[in-house]
């Protein structure tokens, strides 16, 4: 998905997504009592990437309620982490996606990098994935 995608993916499961300054963090989300989720994005993204990479994260969140209660000592952030952070690589790059590009000989983190418009380190973090060794 794009970041054009993620947005309108947010605006049809009606999800608030809001810039405002985040000097210590690039996005956050959070679901109210109701069960409505908010997406904020820090005002000063690096690039395009950086902005699509944190908006299919958070969406992650949303999309697979992981949101982790920080009062509860049973309850693991990094497990909530990992939903929203899988979500967000398989909505990025799907598998026959992946496997398409590889085909067509990006066979490098750097290609893959560049095929799908991404960071590098996520990229490598998505192939890691598919491959079932992150």
């Amino acid at each position: 998905m794009d970041l054009k995608a993620l947005y309108k993916l947010a605006q049809d499961e009606q999800i608030m997504v809001d810039q405002i300054p985040l000097p210590n963090t690039k996005a956050i989300s959070l679901m109210d009592e109701d069960g409505d989720c908010f997406i904020a994005l820090d005002t000063h993204m690096e690039s395009v990437q950086q902005e699509r990479v944190c908006l299919a994260h958070e969406l992650g969140h949303c999309m697979r309620g992981a949101f982790y209660n920080r009062y509860s000592p049973f309850d693991l952030k990094s497990r909530h982490e990992r939903r929203a952070n899988v979500w967000a690589y398989e909505h990025l790059v799907s598998e026959d996606a992946l496997h398409h590009a590889v085909m067509q000989g990006n066979v490098e983190i750097w290609q893959l990098a560049e095929y799908f418009d991404l960071p590098p380190d996520i990229m490598e973090k998505i192939v890691c994935y598919y491959e079932g060794i992150e």
